[in-house]
Formats: C-alpha cells, structure tokens, sequence
C-alpha cells in the first residue's frame, strides 16, 4: 500500500483512488470481494459492490488529521485500515 501506484487523487494532505476509476481493473480488488461475500454471505449476499475508496496518507506528518468524522451511506460499510507493522 505504501508504494501503490493506484493513489493519485490528492486532498488535502492524503491521496485517493476510487473504484470506478481503476480500482476496479486490479485483480486483488475482485479477490477481495469474492472473498468477504464467502466470509459473510449473510451480511453481504448478492448485493453487488456499488462503490469503494482509498485512501493513503502518513499520520505522523499529516497536519490535516485525514479523513475526517463522517457516515458513509449503505447497506453494508466495510473500513480497512492498513498500518506498518510496528503500528
């Protein structure tokens, strides 16, 4: 993720990528998908993924705090955060 190519819309102080704009052509994206819908079939189902977004950015030198406190509109929200490993 550090070094993802996908990440190309800056905000602020934090990138973002978004399905719909390339996301959706990774093959890992679909492997993930397939696979919380085998996890959780009963949460998730058929419904398709609708939208999904990225984003990157260092908590230690960001000024601007990330993203910050909202709700997301859905039927199922879904939130991975990714940290180094010493996080």
């Amino acid at each position: 993720a550090q070094e993802g190519t996908l990440f190309y819309d800056f905000k602020r102080s934090y990138f973002g990528a978004y399905l719909d704009e390339g996301v959706r052509e990774f093959d890992w994206i679909n492997i993930l998908i397939d696979e919380f819908r085998e996890r959780f079939p009963r949460v998730i189902g058929s419904m398709p993924l609708s939208t999904a977004w990225f984003y990157k950015y260092d908590s230690l030198e960001s000024h601007a705090g990330g993203i910050g406190i909202h709700a997301d509109q859905a039927a199922v929200n879904i939130n991975i955060w990714l940290t180094e490993d010493d996080a």
